[in-house]
């Protein structure tokens, strides 16, 4: 017998003993009328402490007790007359509903214990997993940022050397070298830093639109010159392809309300993946026309098309047509996702077609058009007034990779301007106290003091009104160019720059007295 059941039967004959003490306190006044009056509560609370097993052993015992001790003749046990059999038969059945009653109670105690210790677990177990959850996306935040922090690094040290070498590369360019293995060595140089830094691009990009941290800066343009825009940047690979472009635009100007980089960008991702996929010699056509309060961009080839099956995911992310160890192009499989992106931001869409593999494909974006004609940029940077072009500066350079900052100067040795170097951040700030420069190109990553902290302490100085300081860096992140606004940066450049940038952003500010509103410059 197990110690629960002990108890039990402890229990029922406790309460049997309390309701014959009870009955024997109260014997004066009852004598010997309801001798079993007090049991009926000792069978009810046996009942409830220890089942009918014991409910029944303790009845039988206090109606014995009782019998013996309170029931006339007193001290004998029997039914002597037809009162006590009625009040026997009574006692049996009113032991009986209570066992009965109490059995239901009883369970449904048990029951609802169950049930509450069940939900006591089920609570438990998803508190558990709560936790679990709570971690697993503390563990996804983490690693979120740790990747965001890894792409920002990647990109920064990838573009230290891709500056100098460009420049290099530039820098060849100036010399004219007349050997032809020279000049095709400097182009490949430059189509591979300008392929390499097209990546990078894309991986932040990618990065920034999935964080929902890309911006666009809208404005009215001319779709005419953003068209223009993306030809002239596309145009090395068309070339190098020899490839036909034929570009057909509308007579009339047309007005989208875009911004003009990010759309210049969608375009040349479509140009490019043409002129990619297009074998060489083949056909590039460029269309715009206008389809009521549409305007349709279409880019159609001739190259190598897309098969059927891989049509419908040709904008997904990592998508490629060819198997990963038959590819003939290089690529991420991000330039589609990346483009989709960049043309629903703007509040247009963008469809694919082909006929198949061997038949060519057609994007076309569609874009919203703009009826009213008010503050138009055509979409090209502004041009000064050529009498005004070609001013010569003197200029401080200034990064803590001597190659870079040699390189850049004597880049802009070549270009006629007068040019001092600086490797550190110290060193920097002694070099513009007594050269004096116009222009500043600092770098902000460096040891003993970083570039904002230069930045500041110069604009501290008398000396520095109307000086042109240019934050030229690897980090291109939001929180990077407002770090060089509130740090005093006219315009921040990321490397590696284009020398045909940097000269006109130098063309730019020939003609104006220093700006004091911040222009940002991904380049």
């Amino acid at each position: 017998m197990s110690k629960r059941s002990v108890s039990s039967y402890g229990f029922a004959i406790a309460a049997v003993t309390v309701a014959v003490l009870v009955r024997w306190l109260l014997d004066p006044w009852l004598g010997d009328d309801q001798p079993l009056v007090t049991l009926f509560g000792a069978v009810a609370v046996a009942e409830w402490l220890g089942g009918p097993y014991p409910t029944v052993v303790g009845a039988v015992l206090g109606y014995l007790v009782c019998d013996w001790l309170f029931q006339a003749p007193r001290g004998a046990i029997g039914v002597e007359n037809l009162q006590n059999v009625i009040g026997f038969i009574a006692y049996l059945i009113s032991c009986a509903v209570i066992v009965g009653f109490g059995e239901v109670m009883r369970r449904a105690r048990m029951r609802a214990e169950r049930l509450g210790e069940e939900l006591r677990e089920e609570v438990t177990r998803r508190k558990r997993s709560e936790d679990v959850l709570r971690d697993y996306a503390d563990q996804l935040k983490q690693a979120d940022r740790h990747k965001n922090q890894f792409l920002a690094t990647l990109a920064h040290e990838l573009r230290n050397p891709l500056g100098p070498i460009s420049n290099a590369a530039q820098l060849l360019k100036e010399i004219r070298p007349s050997d032809p293995e020279l000049i095709w060595s400097r182009e490949v140089i430059e189509r591979q830093v300008e392929y390499i830094v097209r990546l990078l691009d894309d991986l932040l990009d990618v990065n920034r639109i999935s964080r929902n941290k890309l911006e666009l800066r809208k404005t009215r343009i001319t779709l005419a010159g953003v068209v223009q825009n993306a030809i002239e940047t596309s145009r090395s690979h068309i070339d190098d392809a020899c490839h036909e472009l034929t570009v057909s635009l509308p007579t009339e100007p047309t007005y989208i309300e875009a911004d003009a980089i990010r759309l210049a960008q969608v375009f040349s991702n479509l140009l490019n993946n043409a002129a990619k996929f297009t074998r060489e010699g083949g056909k590039i056509w460029l269309s715009v026309e206008r389809k009521g309060n549409e305007i349709a961009v279409s880019v159609k080839d001739n190259g190598i098309g897309i098969q059927p099956e891989m049509l419908p995911h040709v904008f997904e992310m990592f998508s490629q047509a060819e198997p990963l160890y038959e590819r003939s192009h290089e690529g991420l499989g991000i330039g589609l996702w990346l483009v989709k992106s960049l043309v629903e931001m703007q509040g247009g869409f963008i469809t694919a077609q082909s006929d198949g593999v061997g038949k060519g494909s057609e994007f076309t974006v569609r874009l919203p058009v703009i009826t009213s004609h008010m503050t138009i940029a055509s979409g090209h940077a502004r041009e000064d007034d050529e009498s005004q072009r070609g001013k010569i500066y003197r200029i401080l350079v200034v990064d803590d990779q001597k190659n870079a900052a040699d390189i850049l100067a004597k880049l802009l040795k070549k270009k006629g301007h007068d040019v001092q170097t600086a490797y550190d951040g110290e060193e920097a700030l002694l070099a513009a106290e007594t050269f004096r420069p116009e222009v500043v190109l600092l770098d902000i990553g460096m040891p003993k003091m970083n570039g904002y902290e230069v930045c500041r302490q110069i604009r501290k100085q008398p000396w520095s009104e109307g000086m042109y300081l240019i934050a030229v860096s690897g980090w291109g992140q939001e929180q990077d160019r407002r770090g060089s606004t509130e740090a005093g940066f006219d315009y921040h450049l990321v490397k590696p720059v284009h020398s045909a940038n940097l000269m006109k952003i130098l063309d730019s500010i020939s003609t104006s007295s220093r700006k004091t509103n911040y222009e940002s410059i991904h380049v």
